[in-house]
């Protein structure tokens, strides 16, 4: 984006060829000879071709898949990591408080929420796509649209939030927070990161009528993402909840989000006590059965 590609074609430089990009209407025409660039196509067809028949497989033949699956590998997504590493005796203590906030939390003293913030985008991303000879599908560039969210949500898919298509700013969290505050009806914990917003001058000012209230918010250690439940939430919403039809407008999908988060509890319910207590023994289950899948396969090989 913003930038401007030279390509070469055919052993000759861009200067001599004329293949410098060429931008209409959102469109991208190269020059060239015919020939030069039928050599061209005949190339990237063939390479994406392979690309899009092993994506799903991430490029790999199926007998060495099968190997790496008997290893315990799986096929997905890879995530970013985050840059930096929390101190070891801060991580063990704030570890240590929240453990013990879930534990008052399971037995009725407080109430627990894990606040985080979010966004959607109308900004599609299509990296790869079919195209038949003499096709040139191109994607117009544009700014997509963007809907912030901002909630809170607790073990038992209890949600508290807004969205906005302006910034979040720490006078609109505080506002957000502060009419929570006012709905309580016990000691009450808000789990938050260490994002700027949080850590302002405003909000610490805020934090003495808050706790008088009975709210009182609760910092992570720096780079501690998984301590959040809310980080579920969001990967439930975009990768589950959206759907693809949901892109369609802008309306369609700030629509789209207002609905599902106004849906948890009755159309959503994401069961976290039971998702960490049956994640291992999902994976062990599916393990043995893929082993044991791949042992009689062998063995009907060798005994055939």
């Amino acid at each position: 984006m913003g930038k401007t590609v030279f390509r070469t074609g055919c052993g000759r430089s861009a200067e001599q060829t004329g293949t410098g990009s060429q931008a209409h209407n959102g469109l991208i025409e190269r020059g060239g000879s015919e020939a030069c660039y039928r050599k061209g196509q005949a190339k990237r067809n063939e390479g994406q071709g392979e690309m899009a028949a092993g994506n799903k497989q991430g490029g790999v033949p199926r007998h060495v898949q099968g190997l790496f699956i008997s290893l315990g590998a799986r096929f997905g997504h890879i995530r970013e990591t985050i840059n930096g590493t929390p101190s070891p005796q801060l991580y063990a203590y704030k570890k240590e408080k929240r453990q013990e906030l879930g534990r008052q939390y399971r037995e009725g003293l407080i109430d627990l929420y894990f606040g985080d913030g979010s966004f959607t985008c109308t900004e599609g991303y299509v990296p790869y796509g079919w195209q038949f000879p003499g096709e040139n599908i191109t994607i117009p560039s544009a700014c997509g649209a963007r809907l912030n969210i901002r909630g809170m949500i607790d073990y038992n898919s209890r949600y508290h939030g807004f969205c906005s298509t302006e910034s979040m700013t720490s006078e609109r969290i505080e506002d957000f927070i502060g009419r929570f505050s006012l709905t309580i009806r016990k000691n009450t914990f808000i789990v938050l990161d260490n994002t700027k917003v949080h850590r302002s001058k405003y909000m610490k000012e805020m934090r003495k009528i808050w706790e008088k209230r009975g709210l009182y918010l609760f910092f992570l250690p720096p780079y501690s993402p998984h301590f959040n439940i809310a980080e579920t939430l969001w990967r439930m919403l975009k990768g589950q909840w959206i759907q693809p039809a949901d892109y369609v407008s802008t309306d369609n999908l700030f629509y789209a989000v207002n609905r599902d988060l106004a849906g948890l509890v009755t159309s959503h319910f994401i069961n976290f006590s039971k998702r960490a207590r049956y994640v291992h023994l999902f994976f062990l289950i599916t393990y043995i059965i893929i082993y044991y899948i791949i042992v009689r396969w062998y063995m009907i090989m060798i005994y055939t």
